[in-house]
């Protein structure tokens, strides 16, 4: 009963629930948002499951996408690559743990430490994103 055993399960029509899921969210999103860019429905796909990303990318075009799961819980940036559009947009990567571990309000230098740390791994997405350019 993990994560990835919820995603491949069987539904009705031979599609698994990851795949009915974001059939589901392309439908919801049908004739909302700018016709030429992204719908007001998107998704949530852990970013830990980086070979389900192109795959479901395709069957949501037009979803805004969320990926958690980068740093602490294994997934790097670069596994995420394939959910961002032509033009490095359609994807919002989080991570809260790599930039919120330098949080030592003992450390008189924990708020640059944070920035730091955000500015880098804003740094990361960006390349990624825009490679793709």
């Amino acid at each position: 009963s993990s994560a990835a055993g919820f995603q491949s399960l069987k539904v009705a029509g031979g599609s698994d629930l990851s795949g009915a899921v974001a059939d589901a969210v392309r439908r919801w999103g049908e004739g909302t948002g700018d016709p030429d860019g992204y719908a007001t429905v998107g998704a949530v796909v852990g970013a830990t499951y980086g070979d389900e990303i192109a795959r479901l990318r395709e069957r949501m075009p037009r979803a805004w996408i969320l990926l958690p799961g980068v740093g602490a819980q294994g997934a790097s940036v670069a596994d995420v690559r394939a959910a961002f559009d032509d033009q490095g947009r359609g994807a919002l990567v989080a991570q809260s743990r790599g930039i919120m571990h330098f949080l030592e309000p003992a450390d008189p230098h924990w708020r640059t430490r944070i920035e730091a740390a955000a500015e880098k791994f804003a740094t990361e997405v960006r390349s990624i994103a825009h490679a793709k350019t």
